[in-house]
């Protein structure tokens, strides 16, 4: 990071990727109610590029701001299916489509992190903005050396 005074800032890039199975399964114990549900997969992955401010007024108080734009793609099952453990028929199955969460978007974060000794602490807001598909996080974490 080129420091700017008291600040640093410079840019950042990451790459994050998902993969997950849920292997298929059926319930038991509701009697003619069990519901069979078949395998599911989802992937994705999401890349991103951005720039930070941050200023280190102390290492107790090290305050940031991030901002960033965020390029996603999803893959895997568009649809889940299901069907009645007991029946036989293909009236029992339902197929229902899942949403797509893919979107690119701006995110905005906002942080306050700083140690004293052997305690850490990390505090953090972010707004996820896409589009009216906008969601907020804040995230707050403790850490203790030993």
């Amino acid at each position: 990071m080129a420091p700017l005074g008291p600040l640093r800032a410079g840019p950042f890039a990451g790459v994050e990727y998902v993969d997950v199975k849920v292997d298929g399964y059926a319930e038991t114990g509701a009697s003619l109610g069990n519901i069979v549900y078949a395998d599911q997969r989802y992937d994705r992955m999401r890349w991103s590029a951005g720039a930070e401010l941050r200023g280190e007024l102390s290492a107790a108080v090290i305050p940031s701001l991030r901002a960033a734009y965020v390029w996603e793609n999803e893959g895997g099952d568009t649809t889940a299916t299901s069907h009645l453990a007991a029946a036989q028929h293909s009236m029992a199955t339902v197929t229902v489509p899942l949403a797509s969460t893919e979107r690119n978007h701006v995110i905005g974060a906002v942080g306050l992190q700083g140690a004293e000794g052997n305690l850490s602490y990390r505090f953090g807001a972010e707004a996820r903005l896409a589009r009216g598909d906008d969601d907020y996080r804040v995230s707050v974490g403790l850490a203790l050396a030993l």
